[in-house]
């Protein structure tokens, strides 16, 4: 065998997550010649505010699949994807009803009411995804899960960037985020 592995896990690994970097500091660049600073403040709140939703609310069902001797039962995956998307469904309705509440009293901003309502979509989104990548991970493969993560990450981007320039606002990189996720769905 060589040296390098072309089919294994860890060249996939680098390969995808130094790829992304690529594309996402492309992206960048492109987009901070098209959109005003204001835009990234945004963007910057909208992920803050899912980012620790997401942490509080975290259930972790993908450890369980990983490691349990029943995490490839249908019962089993069946009754983790529900919690998950029952959590997902909590989330959204949690960030859509307090989006007022957040942008007034938190960053002083009614203008991120909308946003942040909008961006709650994120949470459904992410959880009508199916236990295929926990799986992936747990027989080994999760170049699977890396060649997606590339591919929804180049689409992505490429979307922010076109959108943005015809648009000049921050709306794209929320659509893009939320395309982003749905690829990975």
């Amino acid at each position: 065998k060589g040296l390098i592995n072309l089919k294994g896990d860890l060249f996939a690994t680098v390969l995808s997550f130094g790829t992304q970097i690529v594309i996402k500091l492309g992206a960048s660049l492109i987009l901070t010649r098209i959109l005003r600073p204001e835009a990234y403040g945004i963007i910057t709140i909208l992920m803050s505010v899912t980012f620790v939703i997401e942490m509080i609310a975290d259930v972790n069902v993908t450890l369980f699949i990983i490691r349990d001797k029943n995490g490839e039962a249908p019962r089993y995956l069946n009754t983790a994807w529900t919690i998950a998307f029952g959590r997902a469904i909590v989330n959204s309705v949690f960030l859509f009803l307090f989006a007022p509440l957040i942008s007034q009293y938190v960053y002083h901003t009614p203008a991120l009411t909308n946003p942040l309502r909008f961006i709650s979509l994120w949470f459904v989104v992410a959880a009508l995804q199916s236990m295929s990548f926990p799986i992936a991970i747990r027989r080994k493969r999760s170049r699977i899960i890396m060649y997606s993560e590339l591919g929804a990450t180049f689409l992505s981007s490429s979307f922010a960037v076109i959108y943005c320039y015809y648009s000049r606002d921050y709306w794209g990189l929320i659509y893009a985020t939320l395309l982003n996720r749905a690829l990975l769905t």
